[in-house]
């Protein structure tokens, strides 16, 4: 299990493996053991998957890790966001 130098648990990048419905149509999909990324969001279709998905899958386990009042929702929403 994760747990930092201080014994705290977080959450690993596992915990954004699912299917996600961002609402008025707009889905993701976050596959961490393949792993791929897919964005239906909007205008933008957008999939990687391999070495490019895992980086899409750690930025977005960056942006929750910085502020943990996010859900992985949010997170990922707000990488949508910043790069999409």
């Amino acid at each position: 299990m994760p747990f930092d130098e201080h014994g705290v648990y977080t959450p690993d990048e596992s915990w954004f493996h699912g299917t996600y419905n961002f609402g008025h149509g707009n889905t993701g999909e976050i596959n961490t053991k393949l792993p791929y990324v897919s964005v239906n969001y909007d205008e933008v279709d957008y999939f990687v998957q391999g070495e490019e998905a895992s980086i899409v899958i750690h930025e977005i386990h960056l942006l929750w890790l910085r502020d943990q009042r996010r859900t992985t929702k949010t997170a990922f929403l707000k990488w949508i966001s910043l790069y999409l």
